[in-house]
């Protein structure tokens, strides 16, 4: 509907209106510079001003400030405060030890087993060589024994299998040896895990307590300030306060001479009847112009709006539009171009005016338009923007649902996508939240608000 009455109301424009309305004008300004009765003012003016003028004999009160050196002490106190304490510092003692630490148990070689090289191994290769070579000769000497002395070939064969399974069992110690080596590797690295646990957690401890020394400096340095602040305050309101009871008497001083004035001025104002008589005539003349120049200005005015406001709408100049606006046919319209292309010295927030935007919100309208230029990012940025609008109307309660609609059409954005950002923002915006997304990189909320140069 809107459009159409927009629509309809440029359809009467007349070309010739902005020339009427500077006839107009021009009339205005040729009647204050040949006023017909500029002459009789001034003589009915003189013959009032020859009553004498008024005289008042009471002196104006004056102001001794009595406060004023106090004042100043005070203030510069406050000005050149400093804080003789120095500021506490922290200092990493452990920085050196956590590094190698880590880097000690980062850097542990991978996990590997060689049993001729295991000291364990080679006790038991020695304990099992001894087993095995007593187990031969027992078993050559129960042979020879059995056979009269000498060795058979049954003999010695047990003999040999008597050796061969004391190096079985040494064979079969190697995986026992294995896990217990695998385990010290293990217990060797925990211990160096544990140490570095440890080292960070003193190193934290120490860090905390140093913001806490900080902590109470900046208590200690905030109370002498505000100390200071409270004494100036003090020196203020007593100035304040003395300098009022001065201009009460310098409002008793005017009271006083105004009425004497008064009865001065009702013996002037018979004579003035003449100069109001005149002033009248004059009034009446320079109103009647001034009242043609304003309706015609008015008109020219409306037309211009209108043609602004459809052009925004329409997004692009109609033959209407394009003759009130003086711009080519079918121009396109953005924020900037709208702004420079009228003729009329309409700026872009008259524009947003026209649109019934709130000024409060023009320039975050006009950031979300320039940021979204395609990519994700600046989607994102523009999201961002409209957001920080939608969070300062919970203040201001200025917008309806459509207004807000109709701005997010202007920076190329749908209503779903706003919706899903702020759930998706607000959802985010807690501290557990941030922690995960910082442990995962991919915390792009706090990166785009300090590119933008603002706070979640």
């Amino acid at each position: 509907m809107r459009k159409e009455v927009l629509t309809l109301a440029l359809k009467t424009y007349n070309p010739a209106a902005k020339t009427q309305a500077d006839a107009a004008q021009k009339k205005v300004v040729d009647y204050n510079q040949s006023n017909p009765y500029l002459e009789k003012i001034t003589t009915a003016a003189n013959s009032a001003a020859n009553q004498g003028a008024f005289v008042y004999e009471q002196p104006r009160p004056t102001y001794a400030d009595p406060y004023g050196d106090k004042l100043s002490a005070a203030r510069d106190l406050a000005a050149n405060f400093t804080y003789e304490q120095p500021r506490p510092t922290y200092t990493n003692r452990y920085a050196e030890k956590i590094d190698a630490t880590l880097n000690d148990a980062v850097n542990m070689p991978a996990f590997s087993y060689d049993a001729a090289k295991d000291p364990a191994f080679q006790a038991y290769q020695k304990q099992y060589a001894r087993e095995g070579e007593r187990a031969v000769q027992d078993a050559i000497g129960k042979a020879a024994a059995a056979n009269g002395g000498a060795v058979s070939t049954a003999g010695m064969t047990a003999a040999v299998q008597a050796g061969q399974n004391y190096a079985g069992q040494l064979t079969d110690k190697i995986p026992q040896l294995y896990e217990q080596a695998y385990n010290r590797y293990l217990n060797e690295y925990k211990r160096k895990v544990n140490n570095l646990g440890l080292l960070q957690g003193q190193e934290a401890t120490e860090y905390g307590r140093s913001r806490d020394a900080l902590g109470d400096w900046e208590t200690d340095r905030n109370w002498e300030y505000n100390r200071r602040m409270n004494a100036l305050g003090v020196f203020q309101d007593a100035d304040t306060t003395a300098y009022s009871r001065h201009r009460d008497a310098v409002g008793d001083h005017e009271s006083d001479r105004n009425w004497k004035y008064g009865l001065h001025q009702d013996e002037q104002d018979r004579r003035l009847n003449m100069v109001d008589l005149y002033r009248t005539l004059e009034n009446d003349d320079r109103t009647r112009l001034a009242d043609t120049a304003d309706r015609l200005s008015a008109i020219e005015t409306a037309q211009t709006n209108n043609a602004l406001n459809l052009w925004a709408q329409l997004g692009y100049a109609t033959e209407d539009v394009a003759a009130a606006l003086g711009i080519p046919v079918g121009t396109k319209y953005t924020a900037t171009t709208s702004s420079s292309s009228s003729s009329k010295g309409t700026g872009e927030k008259s524009v947003y005016n026209g649109l019934g935007f709130p000024t409060k919100y023009e320039d975050y309208i006009e950031k979300a338009i320039q940021s979204n230029d395609g990519s994700d990012e600046g989607k994102r940025a523009a999201l961002l923007y409209m957001y920080n609008i939608a969070a300062a109307d919970d203040t201001y309660d200025l917008l309806d649902n459509d207004m807000l609609n109709r701005m997010l059409g202007m920076a190329n954005l749908t209503r779903s996508e706003f919706d899903a950002f702020v759930t998706e923002y607000e959802g985010g915006n807690t501290d557990a939240a941030k922690g995960s997304q910082d442990q995962q990189g991919n915390n792009w909320w706090s990166r785009l608000a300090a590119v933008l140069g603002m706070s979640k």
